[in-house]
């Protein structure tokens, strides 16, 4: 797919669902709600006007003959991307239990769709390579170590056994597994990476979460699943196994058919 990198389209979210009606694909999961949705018809067909005409006045369409317009290819080709890719990232930086910034990355192939949620509602997509995304989205991750001199430190758990409290038997919490919790609980606060996969059925399932406040409590967990009794791999996270994690899978993604 021959997509222009680093050429960036700031949005609406009305103009990004105006945008996917036209090309007639599912809104990008980073856009959250449907905001056409809940109008009328005739508010819809008004909005979506308007909307129309904003975008040419920003040359993401043509304005045509017969108040028709045209989705340019480009941004055809970049919101396409976002709204049917193999693979979905979601960064979450929170403070003091507000959410402070939301990215989303879209994969396929070697390609990728960076979509910022600004806090304003602005919706900014920019395409990236597949590499650039994944090492930018490593160094947003602060705090952690370069390399992976550490030995294999990785620890197998239940779903269940990663949530805060008593174990339902009543029992003493094993030591490692109270303070993988408390890990977790804190650098919950400051930054998450969920790693999705989109299968043939366009459900999303979660696969990797990388958790970070600071080198002594970052964790990657792998093989997240939605059951209780799924097994979950905590290992001490670093820059080298982030992008390596990161990148391995973007890239196998590429090998399952887009939702």
């Amino acid at each position: 797919m021959n997509v222009v990198q680093n050429e960036l389209l700031e949005l609406t979210p009305n103009e990004l669902a105006t945008l996917s009606v036209c090309l007639e694909v599912p809104q990008p999961m980073g856009l959250g709600v449907h905001p056409l949705d809940e109008l009328s018809a005739a508010g819809r067909t008004l909005t979506m006007r308007s909307c129309l005409e904003s975008l040419a006045d920003k040359g993401c369409v043509d304005a045509l003959p017969g108040e028709r317009f045209r989705v340019r290819d480009h941004v055809a080709q970049i919101v396409s991307v976002a709204a049917r890719p193999s693979a979905v990232l979601r960064l979450v930086a929170t403070d003091a239990g507000q959410t402070t910034g939301l990215v989303f990355v879209y994969g396929i192939r070697d390609l990728a769709v960076v979509h910022e949620v600004c806090l304003d509602g602005r919706q900014r997509l920019m395409p990236k390579s597949l590499v650039d995304a994944v090492a930018e989205l490593a160094d947003v991750l602060g705090g952690l170590p370069p390399g992976a001199d550490r030995a294999d430190d990785s620890v197998v758990l239940t779903r269940a056994q990663l949530v805060p409290g008593p174990d339902q038997s009543g029992t003493v919490v094993d030591p490692q597994v109270a303070l993988i919790r408390g890990d977790l609980t804190r650098a919950a606060k400051s930054v998450r990476l969920d790693l999705a996969w989109r299968n043939g059925a366009a459900i999303v399932a979660p696969y990797l979460t990388v958790f970070t406040a600071d080198s002594e409590t970052s964790w990657i967990l792998t093989g997240v699943g939605a059951e209780q009794d799924d097994l979950v791999t905590c290992r001490r996270a670093d820059l080298t196994q982030v992008r390596r994690a990161l990148g391995a899978m973007l890239v196998g993604s590429a090998f399952v058919p887009a939702g």
